[in-house]
């Protein structure tokens, strides 16, 4: 299968902003949103990917991980289904954070010209957004996902996938 790839190149003030300017790519369909560098498990990630295409239940899907090495994680409250009920900047009864993977279904785009309308600038502010509106999202638990981001995250990342590698 041909896949058509855009690069767009472009200054933003904030991570909504720059999820806005791809509304003209992502108007038409669902779509899988990655907003780390992220290491996590393949088959977990096959899963969340399996999931998107069979569930019809939510509106968006978003990978979450009890695993927590990030200087500002988002923690997820989540019911004894996965359904999403908040975020918080606040560990409070959560007991998982985003993995910065999300999948969503046509038209959830279509709300961050509304977000950005209201001055909601944050990726995390508009998560928290969506569940105000209403909009049902599910958690997809991974059992590590680890954002490299500092040098050593590669350290923990390469012992991660030998130990993955030897467990699968």
């Amino acid at each position: 299968k041909n896949i058509k790839i855009n690069c767009i190149f472009k200054s933003t003030p904030s991570s909504l902003h720059s999820l806005y300017e791809l509304t003209s790519y992502l108007r038409d369909d669902s779509f899988c949103l990655m907003t780390i560098d992220s290491i996590f498990v393949e088959s977990e990630f096959a899963g969340f990917l399996k999931l998107a295409k069979e569930e019809s239940n939510f509106d968006g899907l978003i990978a979450v991980t009890g695993y927590v090495d990030d200087e500002k994680p988002l923690w997820v409250k989540v019911d004894s289904c996965n359904k999403i009920l908040g975020f918080d900047s606040l560990q409070k009864d959560s007991e998982c954070v985003t993995g910065g993977i999300y999948y969503f279904k046509k038209g959830i785009i279509e709300y961050t010209e509304k977000a950005l309308s209201k001055n909601i600038f944050k990726l995390r502010n508009f998560l928290q957004y969506l569940i105000d509106e209403g909009i049902n999202l599910n958690a997809v638990p991974f059992s590590k996902i680890i954002d490299v981001d500092h040098k050593r995250d590669l350290i923990e990342a390469e012992k991660f996938l030998k130990q993955s590698k030897t467990t699968s």
